[in-house]
């Protein structure tokens, strides 16, 4: 809910920029809670959910496109890919500024996965093989048409 709130802002600027400033800092840290909990659920269950962090740029073509990529990835293996977005250039948050300090994002788009960092446009295919394929066992691959 609170992403789409920050996508009607973008398009239709219906906040004051107090308000907006607050709805992001919540859905970041709403979104670090999910990262957590994820991991948390995969250390303690046997299924398995793979946390995807993807940091983009706002308005930014490569961004906007990997973020379809990754909608498209995570309905095709029954949401088991979680994916968490974060807005490279927000730095109002430290604990943000933090999880791009750890995982060296330099560039966005950028995803993190199984805590190794991409840098640049991944495709479907590419991310199938670095996702699906490598946790055969956890996931129900839907058809992709």
């Amino acid at each position: 809910d609170i992403g789409q709130r920050l996508s009607t802002y973008s398009t239709k600027s219906i906040f004051l920029d107090e308000d907006f400033d607050y709805l992001k800092r919540r859905y970041f840290l709403s979104e670090l809670q999910l990262f957590k909990l994820v991991r948390d659920f995969n250390a303690e269950c046997e299924e398995r959910f793979v946390p995807v962090v993807f940091f983009y740029s706002i308005d930014q073509e490569l961004s906007v496109k990997q973020g379809f990529i990754l909608d498209r990835l995570s309905k095709t293996t029954n949401d088991a890919v979680v994916v968490l977005s974060f807005d490279s250039g927000y730095e109002d948050e430290p604990v943000l500024k933090s999880l791009k300090q750890q995982f060296q994002v330099v560039q966005t788009p950028s995803l993190v996965i199984d805590e190794e960092t991409y840098p640049g446009l991944i495709s479907l295919g590419e991310l199938r093989q670095l996702i699906v394929e490598e946790n055969e066992d956890a996931f129900v691959v839907k058809n992709s048409r």
